[in-house]
């Protein structure tokens, strides 16, 4: 993690956020694989920094995603790549299973895991200023006054061609990928989520297959404004 970042959780991780008078705003943008989300985060937070103080105040706007998991690890006092697998939705290896079960200090089961990674990412939500990727969020943080629950989306055929362009990997290889990420976000989504799937916690959908990075941006911009997150 980088050192904002870790200042970032360091200083404004709250286990007991919920308390919080205020909390958000935040923004969460949830994707169907091969969709940047991450250029489109990125691209927001600077817009929102380079914004006059008065218009976004406190602390700068952050991007979180494998951040989740690194502070979600340093709360159960273990390794990141211990507890991946809930996000990749797989079941625990075996010899992992075996030989942290031998040892109650370190072994945490997966409903001890997922209530911790809910409670950091409910956390961030409250602390606000933060745009999560992904990690189920708007699941999580749906109840959030001061929230934009945001979906983007494209059809799998262009997912596909960009996902093998961008990776250089044949269309046979793409397709089998982005089916099995696909399975496996919905199955993350419907764990984390208190109603079926939750297709409703979206306040809105954008297409990166018609619309440019920027135009994404410049309507999130717009919407948060209305909403009066900044």
């Amino acid at each position: 993690m980088s050192n904002p970042l870790e200042k970032y959780f360091s200083e404004r991780y709250k286990p007991s956020g919920d308390l919080q008078k205020d909390p958000g705003p935040v923004v969460t943008i949830s994707r169907e694989f091969g969709c940047p989300a991450k250029i489109i985060s990125d691209l927001l937070a600077s817009k929102l920094n380079e914004m006059p103080k008065h218009e976004t105040p406190g602390v700068d706007w952050q991007v979180i995603s494998k951040e989740i998991l690194d502070d979600s690890a340093r709360e159960l006092k273990t390794e990141g790549s211990k507890i991946e697998y809930v996000f990749n939705y797989e079941k625990k290896p075996l010899i992992d299973e075996f030989l942290e079960s031998l040892s109650a200090k370190y072994y945490h089961s997966d409903w001890k895991i997922r209530d911790t990674i809910k409670k950091v990412i409910r956390s961030v939500g409250v602390d606000g200023h933060a745009i999560i990727i992904g990690r189920a969020a708007a699941q999580i943080n749906r109840d959030i006054e001061k929230s934009l629950h945001i979906r983007l989306v494209a059809r799998f055929e262009w997912r596909v061609q960009h996902f093998a362009n961008a990776h250089n990997i044949t269309t046979k290889e793409a397709v089998k990928k982005i089916k099995e990420l696909d399975e496996n976000r919905e199955k993350l989504i419907k764990s984390f989520a208190t109603e079926g799937n939750c297709v409703q916690c979206y306040d809105v959908y954008y297409s990166t297959e018609y619309l440019t990075n920027e135009e994404i941006v410049s309507s999130i911009l717009h919407l948060m404004q209305l909403k009066k997150l900044i």
